[in-house]
């Protein structure tokens, strides 16, 4: 048996007396050979990158034959590749304790000196690198709360624009004075017809509004079923504008068309424009407010 093992030790290359030499007089080897095949195994795969599965392999070794230096050492180099410092610093410190006279545990030694300062380098760097994921993200939410507000900025600047227009509106109302003055020899009938044209606009406008908003919602839907907060927020601001536009749209249209109809009914002979009638169309958040004064 001890000569099969000879045999073998020298095919797979391995200095079996040189080894053990290195060992405590105590140690015993349970199965040098396949300890060995381990190693070599864990080494080519090491070599391709795959260091768990090496490390496996080395720590196989090393169960099966206390008595090698090299094989904790080759764990060690593993646990470093993968970054397990603590296990890293064990297998190297195990080289140094168990086999003080061995070449692994000079290099051991070495690594060990090597190894606090990659440890504190990669751990410098993932800090770096999550610091900037965070200051990225930061950025992101700052970009989409500036981005809200401006909407909403937006969107109240449009609401006191339009109450301006509506007061100034229903102050000409109630002074007598018609919101766009015309001449006796304009047309009722022309000024109807334009204004009722434009009613059928404003009214294509709500439904496309109405439309958009039902598309919008839609897709709130989804943004709330996906987690992203920033789109949610963005296509719900979006969904009211919508909507929004789709009520002014339908109010203005309808009122309009209403004034377009009763502009139409108006004569146009020299008795009629001499009486005092007027009409006026005024747009609101909510709608529209239509008013018609004179003598009929």
């Amino acid at each position: 048996m001890r000569v099969l093992r000879g045999v073998l030790a020298v095919a797979l290359g391995v200095a079996p007396v040189g080894a053990w030499a290195q060992a405590p007089a105590a140690c015993s080897a349970d199965d040098p050979i396949t300890a060995e095949v381990n190693a070599r195994e864990g080494s080519a795969l090491a070599k391709d990158g795959q260091f768990e599965q090496a490390a496996a392999l080395f720590g196989i070794a090393e169960r099966l034959d206390p008595c090698t230096a090299r094989y904790p050492w080759l764990l060690g180099i593993a646990f470093e590749r993968m970054a397990r410092w603590d296990d890293a610093q064990a297998a190297y410190a195990r080289v140094v304790a168990q086999f003080p006279q061995s070449v692994e545990a000079v290099k051991a030694q070495g690594a060990l000196a090597k190894l606090a300062v990659a440890r504190a380098e990669a751990e410098e760097r993932a800090a770096a690198a999550a610091a900037e994921a965070r200051q990225q993200e930061e950025e992101r939410r700052r970009q989409a709360e500036a981005e809200r507000l401006r909407k909403l900025e937006a969107e109240r600047l449009r609401k006191l624009e339009a109450e301006r227009l509506r007061l100034i509106e229903v102050e000409r109302l109630r002074s007598g004075q018609s919101a766009a003055p015309s001449d006796a020899g304009v047309s009722w009938v022309a000024v109807g017809a334009v204004t009722l044209g434009v009613g059928v606009l404003a009214t294509g406008l709500g439904v496309g509004g109405a439309l958009a908003a039902q598309n919008a919602d839609e897709e709130v839907a989804k943004a709330a079923l996906s987690g992203d907060r920033a789109r949610y927020d963005a296509l719900v601001i979006d969904r009211d504008d919508y909507t929004l536009m789709s009520y002014v749209g339908y109010g203005i249209g309808g009122a309009l068309i209403v004034g377009g109809l009763v502009l139409m009914l108006i004569p146009d002979d020299d008795e009629a424009a001499d009486e005092a009638v007027g009409a006026a169309v005024v747009p609101t958040a909510d709608g529209a407010m239509m008013g018609l004064w004179g003598r009929f």
